[in-house]
């Protein structure tokens, strides 16, 4: 799935575990996909959330204050590879939410999967973490989500 991500996306997947790592969270979920697309500055993702009220500085220290899923214990056998230190798995939820910018893509019928892509997924999860977290800073998500599902057409 991440060979259709593009740049934008990708590099918010990588600044995500990298807020993961800041919360000294051990894994990635939903949330730290968020901060990953703020980070993305000059990426759409970043810009429509912006433009809708959402503040970096602001999320993430609401995002340090939650408490994530914890990561499954590591399975221990002969054929299992060590651990590396670096690796943060993702959640259920994180990965529900990269699988949805890609069903997006899918829908319309774009080749890459961007940011505004992983933003609209991320809105269409009721339950999730990213969706809560914006409502709680005064995030009205829905002209969020309909001003990201308009910037699809022209950031691909």
């Amino acid at each position: 799935m991440f060979e259709r991500f593009n740049s934008d996306a990708r590099q918010a997947v990588i600044n995500a575990s990298g807020e993961s790592e800041r919360a000294a969270h051990g894994v990635v979920d939903d949330v730290h996909l968020l901060l990953g697309l703020l980070t993305e500055a000059a990426g759409p993702a970043a810009k429509v959330l912006h433009d809708h009220g959402a503040s970096l500085d602001d999320l993430r220290t609401r995002v340090h204050g939650l408490s994530v899923p914890a990561a499954a214990p590591p399975r221990r056998g002969v054929l299992r590879l060590p651990r590396r230190s670096d690796h943060r798995p993702f959640t259920r939820a994180a990965k529900r939410s990269l699988e949805g910018a890609l069903r997006a893509a899918a829908r319309r019928r774009d080749r890459s999967i961007g940011g505004c892509h992983v933003l609209v997924a991320l809105l269409d999860t009721e339950d999730g973490g990213a969706r809560r977290v914006l409502a709680d800073a005064g995030v009205d998500v829905q002209a969020l989500r309909t001003a990201a599902e308009g910037r699809l057409g022209t950031a691909r």
